[in-house]
């Protein structure tokens, strides 16, 4: 656009003058054409704006990527495997801790009771919590390269070490924490016994080399339990083992049970030998020494020998400690005479007698069995026959059931001698027997009983042989 140079007006296009003012003027002359080469080179000098973005985005890319790196190996590496680890314990997070135990070892199946114990003496033991310490301290120092040596103790056991286990993401090493187990063996001073390690059996200890290898257990609480069953004795014993006590992740851990032997003597050593009022088929002379026996004041020994007037016995001895026992047998040759006398002179008297115990047993039985009271009728039995168990055991039977008996006839039918100090009684009895839910019925019984009678005097019942109900 051109303005006339006199009057300013503008210049119409194409006109050799002002239409204004008529000024003549020259058109817009048109600019000389570039060379070809300087345009070229011009243009070959502007930037190129998206490859300058490319390079700008590839760089901001890179430097992410790197910053990404840095930051999830932050958080996969071995720093921060054991800061997890750590802070898993100190929350007391039993699900955590178990996963970390379960990925870092293979001998032991952690549960979460496992991991629970773990914690609790991760947390309340000093020397453990120092190598968790001692963990980490090596976890900050490690570079990419560097294999993690087992944080060890003074007793040169091994607790826990860091250990790399394979990739994770394909780019970043895994780390886990291994927990070392300890082995443990168990000893004790009776062969033959059991072991238990945390309930569960593990061995039986031979005499052989007396150790039973009870298996491996990781940092907590566990228990071991020795158990002999022997023929007059069941010992047994148990301790709380902890493992900071071992020495190169081996644990030995004794158990001695309290179980003795006893010499037993008698001034006749072909007495047999009673234990618990049981023959042991066993005279003194027999045995060397007794055991092993529990000395608990739960084994009772006496002896007892057959003489041309009965058989004899010695005092009842309780077994307290180890010391000898003597189990002399008081024999009077006159007097026993004189007592077994009745027996052969005077059978009618006897067997009366016999009748009326048999018939105060019978009705005690009843109170008993009535009123839940054993102790009515534990004078009327000999204590080593079968009836004194059975007997209080029938007893404690009609209480839950809800059973009461009435005695409506007793008659004694047979009276037989059937060994020394021992009659077989034959009896018909009848019951009136009311039951929980009303309902009463009346039986009779043919019964048959072993009674006991020693020539010291009085009658017993050992045994009730038979009983049927007569229809």
């Amino acid at each position: 656009m051109n303005f006339c140079k006199e009057c300013g007006n503008q210049l119409p296009a194409g006109s050799g003058f002002c239409k204004n003012c008529g000024t003549p003027y020259k058109g817009q002359e048109p600019a000389p054409a570039e060379p070809a080469g300087t345009r070229s080179s011009e243009k070959s000098k502007r930037p190129n704006k998206p490859l300058i973005i490319l390079v700008a985005a590839l760089v901001l890319l890179l430097i992410a990527g790197f910053t990404a790196y840095k930051v999830i190996e932050g958080k996969t590496g071995p720093t921060a495997t054991v800061k997890n680890f750590k802070q898993a314990i100190e929350n007391k997070d039993t699900e955590a801790v178990k996963g970390f135990i379960n990925e870092g070892q293979s001998e032991i199946e952690a549960d979460d009771k496992t991991a629970k114990h773990f914690i609790e003496y991760a947390s309340k033991n000093n020397a453990f919590s120092s190598a968790i310490d001692s963990l980490e301290k090596q976890a900050n120092g490690m570079d990419g390269g560097e294999l993690a040596r087992p944080i060890t103790d003074d007793h040169d056991n091994e607790w826990l070490q860091l250990k790399r286990d394979g990739k994770q993401w394909l780019f970043f090493d895994h780390y886990v924490v291994e927990v070392k187990p300890v082995t443990v063996k168990v000893t004790s001073n009776f062969e033959d016994s059991s072991v238990y390690l945390d309930g569960k059996k593990k061995g039986i200890l031979d005499k052989e080399d007396g150790i039973v290898k009870a298996g491996e257990i990781l940092p907590g609480s566990h228990n071991v339990k020795v158990e002999y069953k022997g023929e007059y004795a069941t010992l047994s014993d148990n301790v709380d083992v902890d493992v900071s006590e071992a020495e190169k992740n081996l644990l030995e851990v004794e158990v001695p049970l309290e179980g003795k032997y006893v010499y037993i003597n008698s001034n006749y050593g072909d007495a047999n030998l009673f234990v618990n009022g049981k023959d042991t088929g066993k005279t003194i002379d027999d045995i060397d020494e007794f055991g092993p026996v529990a000395t608990d004041g739960s084994i009772t020994l006496h002896a007892e020998k057959n003489f041309d007037v009965g058989k004899m016995k010695s005092e009842s001895v309780v077994i307290n400690n180890d010391e000898d026992v003597s189990l002399d047998i008081d024999y009077d040759e006159t007097a026993m005479a004189a007592q077994d006398e009745p027996m052969d002179s005077d059978t009618e008297t006897y067997e009366d007698d016999l009748k009326s115990f048999m018939m105060e047993y019978v009705k005690s039985s009843v109170e008993a069995m009535n009123t839940h009271n054993f102790s009515l009728i534990s004078d009327y039995i000999d204590e080593s026959g079968d009836a004194y168990k059975e007997s209080s055991e029938y007893i404690d039977y009609v209480n839950k059931k809800g059973i009461t008996e009435d005695l409506i006839d007793y008659e004694v039918l047979k009276i037989e001698p059937f060994e020394e100090e021992m009659v077989h009684v034959t009896a018909n009895e009848t019951y009136d027997i009311h039951y929980a839910d009303g309902e009463t019925k009346r039986k009779k019984f043919k019964s048959r009983y072993a009674v006991y009678a020693p020539y010291d005097g009085g009658y017993y019942i050992n045994k009730l042989l038979e009983t049927k109900e007569v229809k």
